[in-house]
This record gives C-alpha cells, structure tokens and sequence, in this order.
C-alpha cells in the first residue's frame, strides 16, 4: 500500500513512518513539499540502515495535497489542537475514497488527572475521528486507532512492541488498516466495532496517561485477554 503520514514531524508520524516503510511505501506531507522531503530523508536513511536488504518499500516527501490524493491509506497524526484547521485545508484536496487512519485523542489535564475532552460539532461532543468524517464526509472513509501504542517505543526501531491496537470504523476499511498495521511485528489489531465506539477509544489514551502516572510505569499500552 502507499501510505500518506500527515503530522510526519511528531513521534507517532515518525514512528509509523518508520515501521510500515519495512512493507509499504510511505509519504510524509507537509505544506511545504521541502519540508516533508527533508523530514522523509531523515527517517529514510534510519528506516534503510535498521532493515538493509529487508526494507520493501520507501519514504518519501510531497506537499499535504500530492500525498493525500496519491495515497491508499492516509494517517491523519496531528496534533488534537491542530485537527480542526487541518482537516478544513484537507477539504480543497482531491480525495478519491481513501481510508484515513485517526489516531487523534482530544484531553485536559483538572486536577492533575487527564480527562478526555471530545470536540463540539453543530452543538454536540463528537470524538476527532467522528470530526473528520463529518468534515470529509463524501471523500474518504474514517478509521479510529492507534491511541493504545505508545509513540516513544514505535519510533524506537530496536523495541519489541506488544501491544493491541482497537479499531472503530466501518467493516470494509478497518479491514484495510487492520492489513496495514499487522505489517508491523508486535501490534495486533482488533476490530471493535462501527466509527461510534471512536470516543471509548479515544479516551484510553488519557485513561493510560493516568495509570502510568499513578503507577510509575512508563509508556504503557494495552492487551486484551480471551478464549478464542
């Protein structure tokens, strides 16, 4: 798959950037297309030295426009702050029904305890991923995940992950992220349900925040039990 990663910049981007490009060809976008190659270059030659002769695909850099619409998945990792004026600018792009990934969680800290804190849309809470698909709605397919994976050990190429990672979304493209992150040796994706679990999902990553700060754990994540 081609991979478009917006937010290239922060640890999940880098992270996710440096692990699908052992199976994928990645993309990293930026307003500037300079900056998304420069950004690329880095993490191409640290993705390149980790895997040598076992790196399948790439990473490359474009402008947020050229990677979304050459894209078959799209990671929307940005900032919660920034998610709003970034998906706006996302509306002018020539999206043909790609799949975007949101691993956006929205929280607060009261008290010293984080909260989770979805965003308002037409006057009602809707968690980032429900936003996106409002906002993009007609364009590309929605997908809620990756809140559970700590972003310090994805970009660390020398840890072994273990971690679950729940999914919300319709069947058809949480299928297609689920394919695309299972790439990725030590995540184990699970399909939880329709795009309205996204909140419940959203909010495990300040629930995490607090157990590792009560716990004095670091970079916890999470993995579910059961009998097949």
């Amino acid at each position: 798959m081609k991979v478009a990663i917006f937010g290239g910049t922060g640890d999940m981007g880098r992270g996710l950037a440096l692990r699908l490009a052992k199976e994928h060809d990645v993309v990293i976008g930026s307003r500037e297309a300079a900056r998304g190659e420069s950004v690329a270059g880095e993490l191409l030659l640290r993705a390149s030295s980790f895997y040598g002769e076992g790196m399948k695909g790439t990473i490359g850099g474009a402008s947020n426009e050229a990677a979304a619409e050459g894209c078959d998945v799209a990671v929307f990792a940005v900032p919660a702050e920034a998610l709003v004026p970034f998906v706006e600018a996302c509306r002018r792009f020539r999206w043909g029904g790609q799949v975007v990934l949101s691993p956006v969680a929205r929280f607060t800290r009261k008290g010293g305890t984080f909260v989770y804190e979805p965003y308002e849309y037409l006057g009602r809470p809707i968690s980032a991923a429900e936003l996106v698909l409002e906002r993009l709605k007609g364009m590309v397919e929605v997908v809620s995940g990756m809140h559970c994976v700590p972003a310090s050990r994805l970009e660390d190429l020398k840890c072994k992950l273990g971690f679950d990672v729940p999914l919300a979304g319709e069947r058809g493209p949480a299928l297609k992220v689920s394919a695309l992150l299972g790439c990725i040796e030590g995540l184990r994706p699970l399909y939880a349900g329709p795009l309205c679990l996204s909140s419940t999902l959203e909010a495990l990553t300040p629930f995490l925040l607090n157990v590792s700060e009560r716990n004095k754990l670091k970079a916890p994540g999470i993995r579910i039990v059961g009998e097949a």
